[in-house]
């Protein structure tokens, strides 16, 4: 078991108030991972933490910066079978192989940034306050079923069935989905599929659109031109043509729309979104001002 503390500007410690949170193997039910269980007062730590820090860190070169980051990287590359040894316990997969070792997941990265720059935090999602995402688990297979419930009684059909009593959920594919239904709205997280049927352009667009989410969209079809028309009337900040969903290049601007999220990450947009631009003028010569 891995045991994962506070790390707050460079010191290692328990939350404020002592509290822990687990992670199990959703088969097994052992104990793979107990981290402190951050609070609002570590979370406002940890960000005074780093906002002392940022003098330092942006008084730096950006090659200095870069050789930095580059090093914490390869320190974390190094250690890729650990850290998928770990996930794989966490989520009640089937390892290749497993490596125990006594440093933590964060040692790996922050040796390799300045002190007062190395901050990590988990919050107990049992308690609403998640700063690391949840895992699979049985609650996460029983809100897809909720879901496919939800929609079933309303109306939709089930064309692959995933039905399961454990953490682990076989693909499931839900066609004729409405508005209505929450599996319409809601993220599932899961191996979940919705099928909206639509008679045209109009109503696909509509369909794409009847969402508070916007991250990616992706549009099929033999007529690239009818495609991209499609693609350009769908509130995402990402729509891909002949193409999944899923993708992202580190020079391309990555971010959604809605409640998708702010600002873009990725090559010169995300540069953009982390830098504020200044004017900063000198005059060489005594100014005139009339009086």
């Amino acid at each position: 078991m891995r045991t994962v503390n506070c790390l707050v500007g460079g010191a290692d410690h328990p939350s404020s108030n002592g509290r822990t949170f687990e992670r199990r193997n959703p088969v097994s039910g052992l104990v793979v991972t107990r981290a402190a269980a951050a609070t609002l007062d570590d979370a406002q730590a940890a960000v005074a933490a780093a906002s002392s820090a940022f003098p330092i860190w942006s008084a730096l070169t950006p090659n200095e910066r870069r050789r930095r980051l580059l090093k914490a990287a390869d320190s974390l590359a190094s250690r890729a079978s650990e850290f998928a040894a770990t996930g794989i316990d966490e989520t009640g997969g089937t390892p290749g192989e497993r490596i125990i070792v006594d440093e933590s997941i964060a040692d790996a990265f922050v040796k390799k940034l300045p002190v007062k720059a190395k901050t990590l935090l988990a919050g107990d999602p049992a308690k609403g306050f998640a700063l690391l995402g949840a895992v699979a688990s049985p609650d996460t297979v029983h809100g897809l079923k909720s879901l496919i419930e939800d929609a079933t009684e309303k109306g939709a059909t089930i064309v692959a069935s995933g039905t399961s009593e454990t953490a682990i959920m076989d693909a499931t594919v839900v066609d004729h989905v409405t508005p209505e239904m929450r599996l319409n709205y809601e993220e599932s997280f899961g191996p979940l599929v919705a099928v909206t049927r639509v008679r045209n352009d109009e109503q696909a667009v509509c369909a794409a659109n009847g969402t508070e989410y916007g991250l990616s969209a992706a549009v099929f079809g033999s007529d690239t031109s009818r495609a991209l028309q499609v693609a350009s009337r769908i509130d995402s900040g990402i729509c891909h043509i002949n193409s999944a969903t899923v993708h992202d290049e580190p020079q391309m601007p990555f971010g959604g729309e809605k409640d998708s999220g702010y600002g873009r990450f990725g090559g010169r947009a995300g540069l953009d979104e982390f830098t504020e631009l200044r004017w900063i003028t000198i005059r060489r010569s005594p100014t005139p001002y009339p009086i």
